[in-house]
């Protein structure tokens, strides 16, 4: 009966499959992308775009002229707190004036299945200034489409403040027609009047595994049901 039952747990288990991020965790890369400048070098209006390893990230201005960046680098490099993994993260930097959007995408060479559940994780610290985060988003893609986002006000919530990396989560269930286009990934922030400082994250981790099926899940609950037996008639002899 028990035997059953963990065979049963750990065959689903096995459904739930890692999709590859190239650099999912910036180890080895020092990049960095800034906001466009004149020759004073003040910001001015438009976005500097490049590479941070396999990622795209692009930076801009704020209206009033202040400078904003995207980098990867060692911990101690950027002024991060220990890495999630690894000694490598990367930082967005926004000043404290509107108008600056800076972010960080990768497009897969996967594609979306259909009846799939897919968990999208990464580490995250917003350092002391937490509501820095409430201009900042998460989202799995087609293409460059969003198609399941995680914003600001909700990544705020999430965190404690505490000046360490803490696991944010995303999840999206496709139909019986998924997206057409490749499996996207971005993450962005945006200025936030009065609010300056760096965002710290790491460690981009993609899952996906299929929808059970209603008698599947009724498999589960059987075999919950058996072990929780099992193991109130071990108590009991």
């Amino acid at each position: 009966m028990f035997l059953a039952a963990g065979l049963l747990v750990s065959t689903m288990r096995l459904h739930a499959s890692p999709i590859n991020i190239p650099d999912f965790s910036f180890e080895g890369i020092t990049a960095s992308i800034n906001s466009p400048t004149n020759f004073l070098g003040a910001g001015v209006v438009g976005t500097n775009s490049g590479p941070i390893g396999l990622w795209t990230a692009f930076a801009g201005a704020s209206v009033i002229g202040l400078n904003s960046s995207v980098a990867s680098g060692t911990t101690n490099a950027l002024g991060a707190p220990a890495g999630a993994d690894g000694s490598y993260v990367a930082r967005i930097t926004l000043p404290a004036g509107v108008g600056a959007a800076d972010g960080i995408e990768q497009i897969l060479t996967n594609t979306y299945l259909a009846n799939s559940i897919y968990t999208l994780s990464f580490q995250l610290d917003g350092g002391t200034a937490v509501n820095l985060l409430a201009g900042s988003s998460l989202s799995l893609e087609s293409g460059s489409t969003p198609v399941a986002t995680l914003s600001g006000a909700n990544l705020v919530t999430l965190l404690d403040g505490n000046g360490d990396f803490q696991t944010i989560s995303l999840t999206y269930q496709t139909g019986n027609s998924p997206p057409l286009g490749n499996i996207g990934i971005e993450f962005d922030a945006n200025s936030v009047g009065g609010v300056g400082g760096s965002i710290y994250f790491d460690n981009f981790q993609l899952d996906a595994s299929p929808v059970p099926e209603p008698q599947t899940l009724a498999l589960i609950a059987m075999g919950s049901l058996l072990m929780f037996g099992f193991s109130k008639s071990r108590k009991a002899s």
